[in-house]
């Protein structure tokens, strides 16, 4: 294999590792979205159904938490993991729809934006490597 070849392998897994953080974040706002609907519609008798997701309950509680704070027209699935919805999800739906916007443009690192939120409450700014992104 060349190192050509060997580039575009790993691109290949970049790309796969996106989807699935992409899908991540869709499967868990749905999760939370459906424990929402089935709760107002079926009342405790959805419960039941809920096991059928096959996740722990701490999961489901996360699930429905961040779906009920982060709003449909908010969420930035295409672009952003669950991780980025979650920093946010203690921010009125204005303030996450701005910051949301920036780690987008500003291509934010879960870690960096939860660190930025951080820092705008009176904390030492904090800085990154500008190669890998991680903090120094």
């Amino acid at each position: 294999m060349t190192y050509e070849e060997f580039e575009g392998v790993c691109e290949r897994i970049g790309d796969i590792y996106a989807a699935i953080r992409v899908l991540d974040a869709e499967v868990r706002f749905t999760i939370g979205d459906a424990i929402l609907a089935g709760e107002m519609l079926y009342g405790e008798r959805s419960y039941q159904a809920f096991e059928k997701f096959d996740v722990s309950e701490e999961v489901r509680r996360e699930c429905v938490r961040i779906s009920r704070k982060v709003p449909r027209s908010t969420r930035k699935l295409k672009r952003l993991s669950w991780s980025h919805h979650r920093a946010v999800a203690a921010l009125p739906p204005v303030e996450q729809k701005r910051w949301l916007k920036r780690a987008v443009e500003e291509h934010l690192s879960h870690h960096q934006l939860r660190d930025e939120l951080s820092s705008r409450n009176g904390s030492e700014p904090v800085e990154y490597c500008g190669s890998c992104g991680r903090r120094l």
